[in-house]
């Protein structure tokens, strides 16, 4: 399974919406982000047979660290743990966990026979990786599906929220009115026109417009933004 792990990040969405999108992408996908690390210390093997598999040439010898449906629930705990206790947000913990089990269910249905229950077990899979119209048909759908609900889940602060799903603009601007933001988004940029930015939105700030500061302004507090109204005034 390729995107299909990302379809069910973008899902989860909507069950742990207090998460963030990085978050629910690495969950699903930490066995592949494993694995690489146990394959260099030599803990698990692959071999390169050109065979049957269309969309591999590897076969897994042996990943049963990284990838058997036991450790991945140890793995789940390991990852949702110290999630909880950085947030403090239980169900976001337990979406977490379970994603990060989940990617021993969507193997087991793309992969031939080589995927453990536990190490040492019979190895077990569907195949669905035998026929490339059905995986991408499978996959395809996930990824439609999970995009679908990621965008009923969620809502868009502004035309970069809109047309870009990998920018999250929520990281980029604290105030919370649309309308706010979007006053403040054009102020600064005649400002930045005229050469005289008074620094009145974080995106200046992380870029270095604004020489020596090491945070944005606190709109929160009228008294810190007084000087950054009253200089953007004069300019527009």
């Amino acid at each position: 399974m390729f995107i299909g792990h990302f379809a069910l990040g973008l899902a989860a969405k909507r069950v742990a919406p207090r998460t963030s999108l990085g978050t629910l992408f690495a969950a699903p996908t930490l066995a592949d982000l494993l694995w690489p690390v146990f394959l260099l210390t030599g803990w698990e093997r692959v071999s390169i047979v050109p065979g049957p598999n269309p969309f591999l040439t590897l076969s897994f010898d042996s990943f049963p660290i990284s990838h058997s449906l036991l450790t991945l629930v140890g793995w789940g705990i390991l990852f949702a743990l110290p999630y909880r206790m950085r947030t403090g947000y239980a169900r976001g913990a337990v979406v977490v966990a379970l994603l990060v089990v989940s990617h021993w269910v969507l193997d087991f249905a793309t992969h031939v026979p080589d995927m453990p229950l536990y190490p040492g077990s019979p190895r077990v899979g569907l195949g669905l990786w035998h026929s490339v119209a059905g995986t991408v048909i499978v996959e395809g759908l996930m990824l439609a599906a999970g995009t679908w609900i990621y965008l009923r889940a969620t809502r868009a602060r502004d035309a970069a929220g809109r047309y870009g799903l990998g920018r999250c603009s929520r990281c980029s601007w604290s105030p919370t009115s649309d309308r706010s933001s979007l006053v403040r988004r054009r102020r600064c940029a005649r400002s930045r026109s005229a050469g005289s930015c008074s620094g009145g939105c974080s995106s200046c700030w992380r870029r270095g417009r604004i020489g020596t500061a090491n945070q944005s302004p606190d709109y929160s507090n009228p008294s810190s933004t007084s000087s950054t109204r009253s200089i953007s005034s004069t300019v527009l």
